[in-house]
């Protein structure tokens, strides 16, 4: 069940996301800076777990990154 009910909520996080995306670029804003900061949140959201738990990629999971 937990699994699926965070599977849910990613899909609908990433919905409400594109929803606003849409509502600043009827607003003018320049698509590649919407991007560019919601990348950069992301990343900057991401890194203290990144830091707290380290763990090695294999060999196919790299390959796999770069290839996405």
């Amino acid at each position: 069940f937990l699994p699926a009910l965070i599977g849910a909520c990613g899909g609908l996080g990433a919905g409400i996301a594109y929803t606003f995306v849409r509502v600043l670029g009827k607003r003018g804003e320049n698509s590649l800076r919407i991007i560019f900061f919601f990348s950069g949140f992301s990343c900057l959201i991401c890194l203290p777990f990144m830091i707290l738990n380290p763990a090695p990629m294999s060999g196919r999971s790299f390959l796999c990154l770069v290839g996405a």
